[in-house]
Order: C-alpha cells, then sequence, then structure tokens
C-alpha cells in the first residue's frame, strides 16, 4: 500500500513537471502534429486521476501549482467550437478544458493538421 501512494506520488510530481513543459511547448509554438497533442493532453487527465489518489497533505501543496498550470494552458490556447479528440457528448470539464481549445501558437505540423480538420469538418 504505501509502495503504490509513493510511486503515485512521484508519478504526480513528474507528470507536473511534464504538463509544465507541455505548456511551455504550447506558449511557443507545439512543433509536432495533431496525434501527438492530443496524445500529450490526455497527461492531463492522468495527472487528475494521480490527484484524487494522493494523500490530502500533497494535495494541499501541490493543487495550487495545478491551478497556475491549468491557468497558463487556457491562457495561451483559444475555445473552439468543437472538439480535437473524442466525441464531444458526454466530455467531463476537464475534457471539455482539453479538447476543446487549440493553442494560440499554430506552428508547423499541428497547424496543417488543424486547419485540414477545420476544412473537412462535417
Amino acid at each position: 500500500m504505501i509502495d503504490d501512494v509513493l510511486n503515485t506520488t512521484r508519478n504526480f510530481f513528474e507528470d507536473l513537471k511534464r504538463w509544465s513543459w507541455l505548456i511551455h511547448e504550447i506558449e511557443f509554438g507545439y512543433v509536432m502534429g495533431y496525434l501527438d497533442y492530443t496524445n500529450s493532453l490526455t497527461l492531463r487527465e492522468i495527472i487528475e486521476r494521480e490527484k484524487n489518489i494522493l494523500p490530502d497533505d500533497c494535495n494541499d501543496d501541490y493543487i495550487p501549482l495545478l491551478n497556475f498550470l491549468d491557468k497558463k494552458f487556457i491562457e495561451h490556447t483559444k475555445p473552439i467550437d468543437f472538439t480535437v479528440f473524442g466525441k464531444e457528448e458526454g466530455q467531463t470539464d476537464l475534457q471539455k478544458m482539453l479538447y476543446r481549445r487549440i493553442p494560440k501558437n499554430l506552428v508547423e505540423d499541428l497547424k496543417e493538421d488543424l486547419e485540414f480538420m477545420i476544412k473537412n469538418r462535417n
């Protein structure tokens, strides 16, 4: 049991670092394509699951950081009227935040992929 908590805690901290780095990439131009982008966004869902099983004292220390990072994600993305991943029906608030936003600074492959998706929607 204690090993599970320690592993989850370790993963949570590492995943927070990765989430921070992903937001940095989004801010300055995510250079990979659509599939990599949506796969990267699933990291935030993993963090949510990890957060929910951490001891409360860990949450008290790191939830403000997670909230700050989520605000940075919102700051560097813009809302769109469709989902870039999964079905629109039944999405959680977190999934709506992640998958109904795209980077403000679109570059390279992701820009081309999303422009193609938008052009060929419906």
